[in-house]
């Protein structure tokens, strides 16, 4: 991947350290800011970013563009898991809510795996492995918006950060 930018090897670590920035500082921020709308919209509104900014990446022209997008994909993860955790233990009973932070947390590595394979391959690899995370991600978003319903407080009052799962 240096080589590719034409930067050293660590210069390309920063790649880490931007994702990680993007989370620590961007993902609070976010989160704070989403905190009033209703879990489903978040979702689906960071799993887009997070999905577009790891496409965005892995066809990145230069070195500053693919450091932004991963700094991007962080701060999208900030509300991501905030909305993530809350609806997993709330569509299902408080004996399960171990098992779905686990399945949650197993999502998460798997996507991170996905978009690191992407990023690792370049050229013709790159567009194939981009074009599966994008696949992986519709499939994701689909499933958030057929599958998690927002329930809302009485008329008039501000969306609750619980869910019904609709079978």
């Amino acid at each position: 991947m240096a080589s590719s930018f034409d930067v050293t090897q660590a210069t390309a670590g920063t790649l880490v350290g931007g994702y990680a920035l993007g989370l620590a500082v961007g993902g609070p921020i976010l989160t704070a800011a989403t905190l009033r709308l209703d879990r489903r919209t978040v979702l689906l509104c960071s799993l887009t970013a997070f999905v577009v900014l790891v496409a965005a990446g892995s066809v990145a022209p230069h070195f500053g563009w693919f450091v932004a997008t991963r700094a991007g994909a962080g701060a999208s993860q900030g509300p991501f898991l905030g909305a993530a955790f809350t609806t997993a233990t709330a569509v299902v009973p408080p004996e399960r809510a171990g098992r779905a932070l686990a399945v949650v947390i197993a999502g998460i590595a798997l996507g991170s795996a996905a978009s690191g394979a992407a990023y690792s391959a370049w050229g013709p690899a790159a567009v194939v492995l981009t074009g599966i995370c994008l696949a992986l991600g519709a499939l994701v978003l689909a499933g958030v918006t057929r599958r998690i319903r927002p329930t809302r407080a009485e008329a008039g009052s501000a969306p609750v950060a619980e869910h019904v799962l609709v079978a």
